[in-house]
């Protein structure tokens, strides 16, 4: 065959192909030009449509076509594999595909080879297929990829689908990307023998369309009375436990091992049958029922009691059945990104990665900036990508204009000192009691850990501690402003126990965080300055704050093989019920994602009004209550400490820590404790997700939350494990938990900004 054939031939192919793209339905579709052999295709890399063309229009035997067709085969499933592990580094392919609809110059001909991942290939040589009249040459082979999706911008645009119901993840909305990989094999004249194409189908998920989501191992230990009606996913090993009604309305699944019971060896899987109140009921979407799965069921031979576990039975094989599909134990392992994708780092590969895209892509990125040697403040910034200062920004956020409320001192000499606890002022009525202060002159700052304790007349406050500096006043006075991002030392964490967990002092020992704290709502009086765009700006769906410290200890890891020692830093939100501007004639937001790589601690109600799409995804979640103080315990430094002053609130015992109703509505993302991954320890299961700090009364203080829970892994700054409520760890005491999935999210339109997704192929 010469050159004309070829290219008469490819010319017909890309005919068929685009026949098939004109007249396909949505399910795909199938095409088969066969000349002189038909071989039946059956095991392919990856799942997706298949198209091919065996030409056989040369003079060739039919072994030369059944080997051509072979070797395009092996080359088309080595073009989608390098495509898939795109996808799997939470990549997306880029460059431009050759033009398949120019019979003057077809793919892969001069002029016509695309670029980057797309770009024709003709280096590869497949193993093992050779030419049946000369075994000592391999055929070549040529592959390309046609980009299926709308290019907008020169970005692809994936489409907006709803994954059907016979599926794992029905009913969840996904991003689809299309691929058709195309490959080509030649007979020693350089003539094609055989082309076969794939249609690959990448789906991106959000996965605060699940009501739980793990990487790893998922359990539920004990929970209290507990009713779930989103989706469950575990990446490992599920485990199904309760300590009482456990009401499961979604779909679960996992991609390890699903049990009924505990993963703790020394606890006991909870059923009526053997004597506990213990149940888990799974609807079953069919007959819209639900069905109890016991501890043991002697019908069901395919659940098994392990001979080395008896706390709990595996789940599988037929019996799953039960429930109408919706138990799917074992399915594929799911690509997520890696937890390090908080981090406050510019992205490695930009922009077609998702690492560290929240630090990239963030609207506004605030950084607490310690000192090297003592960890002690040295300054708040607004910050770029690089992390060098914002400076305009930076001085916006520090100066007078951030908050309209402001005063003067009048102090009637030429300073204020270090050992001044009380300020006279112009006007103290514009403050709270409970107000943290900034004071400053023209170049000083003294905004750490000042809060007002009471305001005894209009012009005298007095503040819970002595003033750590000393300022000279200029003629016009001191400025003193209500403190929006701000810096304290006070808040004792419990969970982070600093000694050996076995000793007797176990309930005295924790750690103080060293706290950015950030007042939401005043952020967001002045936040479209700091950003230079509106508070309403939809670019990734709403607005997305990154907060960090930069400091000796800021990128500790505690998960490594040789770990680092943890860090005690922290983003303490506050005044976040609201998420907006009280400032008349401001827009509302769209929606808010806030990110950290520290620990960050939620202080009372957030997005409790007018709601709005929201998450947190941070190192670990921490929740305090509406009654907790911002100014928890800077004198108290003992256990035994006088609990009923009123700056001694979180270094002392449970009962000097009572809490109120708190309402969080937002998605969460963090890392967790792992049961067994710490000497066989007992990781609270979901029910302990969010880590808490308060007594909630043993059950009677309702923690109402609604959102999702994500964890990608294990918290990488903080090692403190688990400890059962009560005095003994000197933790917390559990809330009612009013928790359920946000059913908003259902619509992908009510999802936070930027949301986390994985990869389904």
């Amino acid at each position: 065959m010469k050159r004309s054939g070829y290219r008469s031939s490819r010319t017909v192919f890309n005919l068929l192909l685009h026949l098939g793209h004109c007249s396909r339905k949505e399910g795909g579709y199938i095409i088969v030009v066969v000349a002189g052999l038909i071989v039946a295709i059956s095991a392919m890399l990856l799942t997706g449509e298949l198209f091919s063309r065996a030409d056989s229009n040369s003079t060739k035997s039919s072994g030369n076509s059944a080997a051509g067709f072979y070797a395009a085969e092996a080359g088309l499933n080595v073009r989608a594999k390098n495509i898939r592990a795109k996808f799997e580094g939470y990549s997306i392919p880029t460059g431009t595909s050759p033009i398949t609809n120019n019979s003057s110059n077809p793919p892969c001909s001069s002029g016509n080879v695309g670029t980057l991942d797309f770009a024709c290939d003709s280096s590869l040589t497949v193993q093992d297929y050779l030419y049946p009249n000369d075994s000592t040459k391999r055929i070549p082979v040529s592959t390309y990829v046609i980009d299926q999706n709308n290019i907008v911008g020169g970005v692809a645009t994936p489409t907006a689908i709803t994954i059907g119901p016979n599926e794992p993840f029905a009913g969840l909305n996904a991003q689809e990307y299309r691929y058709d990989v195309v490959s080509t094999a030649y007979d020693q004249t350089n003539n094609p023998t055989a082309f076969l194409g794939i249609r690959f189908k990448s789906r991106l998920v959000p996965l605060f369309q699940f009501a739980a989501f793990y990487e790893n191992d998922l359990d539920f230990s004990r929970p209290a009375l507990m009713t779930i009606n989103g989706p469950i996913h575990s990446n490992s090993n599920l485990y199904l436990n309760a300590g009482s009604d456990l009401i499961l309305n979604g779909q679960i699944t996992n991609s390890g091992t699903m049990y009924r019971g505990v993963k703790d060896p020394s606890m006991t899987c909870n059923a009526r049958s053997n004597g506990y109140n213990g149940t888990v009921k799974i609807r079953n979407p069919v007959t819209n029922t639900l069905l109890e799965m016991g501890c043991y069921d002697p019908v069901a031979a395919e659940i098994t009691t392990e001979t080395t576990n008896k706390n709990r039975i595996l789940v599988g094989g037929t019996f799953v059945n039960d429930w109408g599909g919706q138990i799917r134990p074992g399915i594929p392992r799911l690509t997520v990104p890696p937890s390090s994708f908080v981090d406050a780092k510019l992205p490695e590969v930009s922009p077609s990665t998702q690492k560290y895209d929240y630090w990239n892509k963030a609207d506004l990125r605030i950084a607490l900036r310690l000192n090297n040697s003592d960890e002690s403040p040295v300054s708040i910034e607004v910050v770029n990508p690089d992390k060098s200062i914002n400076t305009t920004a930076t001085n916006t956020l520090n100066g007078s204009t951030c908050l309209p409320t402001s005063t003067t001192t009048n102090l009637g000499g030429s300073s204020y000192v270090t050992s001044s606890a009380s300020l006279t002022v112009s006007n103290s009525s514009i403050f709270n009691d409970g107000d943290p202060l900034r004071i400053s002159s023209s170049s000083f700052e003294d905004s750490d850990e000042n809060v007002i304790v009471d305001r005894p007349s209009v012009t005298t406050l007095n503040l819970r501690r002595p003033l750590g500096k000393q300022a000279i006043s200029s003629t016009s006075g001191v400025i003193i402003q209500k403190a929006i991002v701000w810096s304290s030392k006070t808040f004792f964490n419990y969970r982070e126990k600093t000694l050996d967990t076995s000793t007797s002092d176990l309930d005295k020992q924790g750690r103080l965080i060293r706290m950015l704290n950030v007042d939401v709502q005043g952020l967001m009086n002045c936040a479209s300055s700091l950003m230079s765009k509106p508070l309403d700006d939809a670019t990734e769906g709403g607005l997305v704050w990154h907060f960090t410290v930069i400091g000796p200890n800021s990128e500790v890891d505690v998960t490594k093989t040789t770990p680092d020692n943890p860090n005690s830093y922290g983003i303490r939100l506050y005044n976040g019920a609201t998420l907006g501007s009280n400032v008349s004639g401001t827009p509302n937001i769209k929606g808010l994602t806030v990110v950290s790589d520290q620990a960050i601690y939620i202080r009372g109600d957030y997005n409790s009004n007018s709601k709005k799409p929201a998450a947190i995804l941070a190192d670990s979640i921490n929740v305090l209550s509406n009654s907790s103080r911002l100014d928890d315990s800077y004198t108290c430094t003992g256990y035994n400490a006088d609990y009923n002053a009123s700056d001694c609130i979180s270094t002392v015992a449970l009962s000097g820590r009572p809490t109120s109703e708190t309402i969080i509505n937002a998605a969460f993302l963090a890392g967790v404790d792992i049961t067994g991954s710490v000497g066989g320890t007992n990781s609270g299961g979901l029910n302990n997700y969010p880590r808490l700090h308060e007594d909630w009364n043993t059950g009677n203080t309702r923690f109402r939350y609604r959102g999702s829970m994500v964890s990608l892994g294990k918290a990488r700054r903080v090692n403190g494990r688990f400890g059962a409520s009560g005095n003994t760890w000197n933790i917390y005491t559990a809330p009612d938990r009013d928790w359920e999935y946000d059913t908003d999210f259902n619509n992908a339109a009510n999802l936070p900004p930027l949301p986390p997704r994985f990869v389904y192929l």
